[in-house]
Formats: structure tokens, sequence, C-alpha cells
């Protein structure tokens, strides 16, 4: 009872931030979702005159029932709490199959507290959606390969929740790709049941993505095209101007910008009347070269972009912000949390099942592909609960916590003097 009774405040502390923050007004990226949703009910996706594949599929179709039924938007805004409530029930059942329950009791109510997940809950952002997503992988996954005999339900599963979460956000498309070849050069090289399970899971969520990848193709006739904000991304990750630190800025940023406007005004207007598969892959081409010419400072660029994943700091001409702190206090936690562990999993990587290095690997791989493109915490966002399960299965399986017996306080050479004393007598009696 008591462990229900903790999520169930969280539910409701959800709940009443979406109920008391949320405004009718879209802000940032929520406009575009809504607009994809629209455009699924129409039956079309990217608009028919202009190929717009700006973003993945996935939370466009969970919107779209509430457009098409004319719903209030703030019911799917309360989606968010309810997609972060049951990621927390997930997340709490898979570190229960590898520690006992009350520390997955702990670490749930902790992972479900952290600042960064409440901040933007009441916006139609992808962030929870991708959150419940990964955290229905990771027990479906575990189940699949952890224990001896394989279940297919469990597998089938994983690789939907794995699929859909690239639907959601494109960037694990290519990771899918990634663990597919991996895992398959592992089941060559060394015959393990785990990794012909990974490598089918992985296959199993790259076909659940070909109904949209076929769409895709027929728009742009190229196999494997995920979107078009990839090439966007990378240019102003590629920068290689003093002052700025690969952040993105969208065209009216440029336009009001004198600074930006002469640096890169010139090719934004070149881009504006172009088609989105043209433009996406001028701006690849111009990002390429940037990279070749300046590598220095495209290195320099990804250490700041993960400053601004982990700590959402710092933006090209931004001065600081006292928001900074809502990102560094949590994250600094995580991050030395994660540097302690570092030291224990190396030496006890042989106890640790296989799932929790599948599970750093997978953190890893998504990590670094985010800091090759202009991030944001958003993107770091639904990688969390990845880390706390690693650190968590690790702090159980390697460390222990002792405390040390009281020390008593220095004594005064009086004292000393008489128990010397005390002693002696002792003796001499």
């Amino acid at each position: 009872m008591r462990f229900r009774a903790g999520f169930l405040l969280l539910l409701g502390l959800y709940a009443g931030i979406v109920l008391l923050v949320s405004s009718d007004a879209f802000q940032g990226d929520e406009v575009l979702y809504v607009r994809f949703a629209t455009n699924l009910t129409k039956g079309f996706y990217s608009p028919p005159d202009h190929l717009n594949l700006w973003f993945g599929p996935g939370y466009p179709i969970i919107l779209a029932p509430f457009v098409a039924m004319h719903l209030p938007l703030i019911l799917a805004k309360l989606l968010n709490a309810a997609l972060l409530f049951l990621g927390l029930l997930y997340f709490h059942r898979t570190v229960c199959l590898y520690t006992e329950p009350r520390v997955a009791y702990v670490a749930s109510l902790l992972l479900g507290l952290y600042l960064p997940f409440l901040g933007q809950m009441h916006l139609l952002y992808t962030e929870t959606l991708a959150f419940f997503l990964l955290c229905g992988f990771l027990f479906h996954y575990g189940l699949a390969v952890g224990r001896g005999s394989p279940s297919r339900r469990h597998l089938f599963l994983s690789a939907f929740f794995l699929g859909y979460l690239a639907l959601t956000k494109v960037l694990f498309g290519y990771i899918i790709i990634a663990l597919l070849v991996v895992f398959l050069l592992l089941s060559l090289w060394k015959k393990d049941l785990r990794f012909r399970q990974t490598a089918l899971i992985s296959l199993l969520a790259l076909l659940l993505c070909i109904p949209y990848l076929a769409y895709t193709y027929s728009l742009t006739h190229r196999i494997f095209y995920w979107g078009n904000s990839g090439g966007s991304s990378l240019y102003w990750m590629s920068t290689p101007y003093e002052n700025e630190f690969g952040d993105w800025h969208g065209r009216e940023a440029v336009r009001d910008n004198p600074v930006l406007h002469d640096r890169h005004g010139k090719l934004m207007e070149e881009i504006d009347n172009a088609d989105g598969l043209a433009a996406d892959d001028r701006l690849k081409e111009v990002a390429m070269e940037n990279i070749t010419h300046h590598p220095l400072k495209y290195c320099q660029n990804i250490l700041m972009n993960v400053g601004r994943l982990l700590f959402s700091y710092p933006f090209s001409f931004t001065l600081q912000k006292p928001s900074t702190f809502y990102y560094l206090l949590p994250n600094s936690f995580l991050f030395v949390l994660t540097l302690l562990c570092l030291f224990p999993y190396v030496l006890a990587r042989k106890l640790m099942p296989f799932e929790v290095h599948f599970v750093a690997f997978f953190f890893l791989l998504s990590f670094g592909a985010s800091a090759l493109l202009s991030a944001y915490d958003r993107q770091f966002r639904p990688l969390v609960p990845l880390l706390v399960f690693w650190m968590v299965i690790v702090g159980t399986r390697s460390m222990e916590i002792r405390l040390r017996p009281e020390v008593s306080r220095p004594r005064r050479k009086e004292d000393a003097l008489t128990d010397q004393s005390s002693r002696a007598l002792s003796v001499s009696s």
C-alpha cells in the first residue's frame, strides 16, 4: 500500500502541474506537432505541395484522435502525466528484476521527482512519450533476453517499444540500425543467444518502421530517409564562427540578429524557397565543408553540445540565466554519481547481468549520437532512466556502504594518566 500511495502522489503532482501551468497558446514545437497531427486527419503527413518531414510521425499519430474529434488539447497534455506515470511503473518493475523492491521503489520515486521532467510536462512535446517507450523497452528487453528461455511475447513487445521510439524521435532509427549491425557481427563472432536475440529485436523494430520509411521513399526516392531536419541540425552544429557554440537557430533568429544575418543570412535566403529535400541536402553539404575545414571548431562545438545536453548551457548570444540551475543541480548529481560508479563497474563487470552492459552501450550510443548534432536538454531527458537503472544495479551489485563505528573523542592527558594509574593498581593487587 505504501508503494502504491507514493506513485499515486506522483501522478497527482504531474496532473496538477499540467492543469495549473498549461495555456491555450502554443509554445515552441507544439504548433508543428499539432499541424502534423492535423495533416494525418486529412490523409497525408507531409504537405503535398512541399516536403516537410521535420519530425517523425510517432507523436502526431497519438495527437491525431484528439484533433480529429476536436477534443480539448488539455486532455492530450494530461496524457503526458499518464505516460510519465506509466513509465515510472515500468522502471520500477524493471529494477525489481535485479534488486530488492525497496531499492527499486526509492530509485523510482527519485526518478519521478527529476526536475527537468516537470518543467515541460505541460507542453505537447515528445519527451514524456519517449521516456515511456524507453522504460517499456527496458522492461521487456530484460525479460526477453535476461532469462535462460526466450520469451516471444516480451521479445516482440521490446521490438515494438524500440521501433515506436524511432518513429517518435528519428535519431533512434539510426541507433536501431547500429544495434542491428553490431549485434549481428557479435553473434557471428560468438555464438551467444543474447546477441542473436538483440539483433532480432533490432530487426523487428526496424520492420515496424518500414511503412514510414516506404512513405518517405515515395517522396524522396531515398532508402532509410527518416526526416529532413538533420541537415539544419548538422549545419548549426558545424558553425565555424567565433562565439557560436553549435546551438540551433530558426529563421526568425537569423533575421533579427545582425551577426547571425551577416554570417548565415545568404544561405538561409538561398534555401527559403527550396524544396525540403533540396534544402536538407544543401545544409548537409555546407556542414560537411565546415567540418572538413574547421575540425577543431566542430570538436569544440561537440563539447558545448554536451554541456547543453546535461546542463542546458551554453547558448550563443545568450546571457547567463538563473534557469540554468534547474538543470545544473540535478544533472550534476547524476554526473558525479556516474563517475563514482565507473570504477566499481569496471572491476565487477563480470558479475553484472548482460542487460546492464547492453544498457550502458545503448546509452553511450544514443548520447554520443545526440552530441554530434545540435541538441538540447530535451534530448538527454528520455535517456535518464537508462542511466539511473545502470547506476542502481552497479551500486547494489558491486558496492557496499558501511558506517564506521563511533570514534570516541580524544582524551585529555589527565584522563590518560588516571587510566594508567588504575591499570597499575589493578595489576599490583
